[in-house]
């Protein structure tokens, strides 16, 4: 895995997401920035759709002065799995991401697993931003 890395994925409600993540996430973080991508309270970086005219090309080329490599998911966005999740249980819930872009910390949530299965396998073996 590269030191810095850029995973681009794609939201429904917010287009095209960004996370950072690797040992050296803050260059992603700076590439992420400059290029114009704009950060929201849960950490994950959007690209605008207000015409400023940002691009996915300007991120690449950004990311690469900043040694930081760019990849695109063929997952969902957890976000709105999450949001999707939410709205069906009983009641108001409200989801959001917590982004633990480093790699150590996703060591510190397995005591916090309740399932050994397949997801604590995933969790402890998978580098899962």
């Amino acid at each position: 895995m590269a030191e810095a890395q850029i995973i681009l994925s794609h939201s429904r409600e917010s287009g095209i997401v960004a996370i950072a993540s690797g040992e050296q996430y803050p260059w992603a973080h700076t590439a992420l920035a400059e290029s114009g991508f704009r950060r929201d309270d849960d950490g994950v970086y959007h690209l605008p759709a207000d015409g400023t005219g940002t691009t996915v090309v300007d991120l690449v080329k950004c990311a690469k002065r900043h040694r930081t490599s760019v990849h695109t998911s063929s997952r969902r966005f957890i976000g709105d799995a999450a949001r999707d999740l939410a709205r069906q249980l009983p009641g108001q819930g409200h989801a959001s991401v917590e982004i633990y872009s480093h790699p150590a910390w996703q060591e510190d949530l397995v005591p916090w697993i309740w399932d050994s299965g397949e997801l604590g396998r995933a969790l402890q073996s998978e580098r899962i931003p």
